[in-house]
């Protein structure tokens, strides 16, 4: 009777050892990659819409100065919604203007898929829409109004929120939109 060798074929421990040791480099170098690319976007997002932010504020402050309503606090009507403008631009009037309201004239000038940072009940929620927004009014009757990720609702309750667009209308000739991305 003859005996049949059998050969064994495969990997030894050695080669797999080394094939997952090239995978880990390779993973070390490409995953800061991508995890780069998620900060882009929303670095790109913010400047978007900054950008369509300055263009609905020219547009607000042309359709202001033509009414002649481009000095001191008015009111006009754009894009069927009356808009409360301080020197022609856009501005939160009162503390006793709701956050809803902000957001309905928001989106006559800005269409932002947007909701007030209080719809948010919980913590645990997930969010609705991308963007939350945010108001505080100054003495002078100047306003700021926060647009933010809604991803990053947890952040802006532990006052980290560094990752958003501020508008500013102070009082002065021009509004001032400012984008916040240091921690993006």
């Amino acid at each position: 009777m003859k005996k049949h060798k059998l050969v064994e074929s495969g990997f030894t421990l050695i080669e797999l050892v080394i094939v997952i040791i090239i995978l880990a480099v390779l993973a070390a170098v490409a995953i800061p990659k991508f995890v780069d690319l998620s900060t882009e976007s929303k670095v790109t997002t913010l400047e978007t819409v900054a950008g369509a932010m300055r263009s609905g504020l020219t547009l607000v402050h042309s359709k202001a100065a033509i009414q002649g309503k481009d000095k001191g606090l008015q009111e006009i009507d754009f894009n069927g919604t009356t808009l409360p403008v301080l020197n022609g631009y856009p501005t939160v009037v009162a503390r006793g203007t709701s956050q809803k309201e902000i957001n309905r004239q928001l989106k006559a000038w800005l269409y932002i898929d947007a909701v007030d940072s209080g719809t948010r009940k919980k913590e645990g929620d997930s969010p609705t829409t991308t963007f939350y927004t945010d108001k505080y009014t100054r003495p002078n009757n100047g306003s700021m109004i926060a647009i933010f990720f809604s991803e990053d609702y947890s952040r802006m309750n532990r006052g980290k929120l560094k990752c958003q667009i501020n508008y500013l209308n102070n009082g002065v000739d021009t509004a001032t939109v400012l984008i916040k991305m240091e921690e993006c």
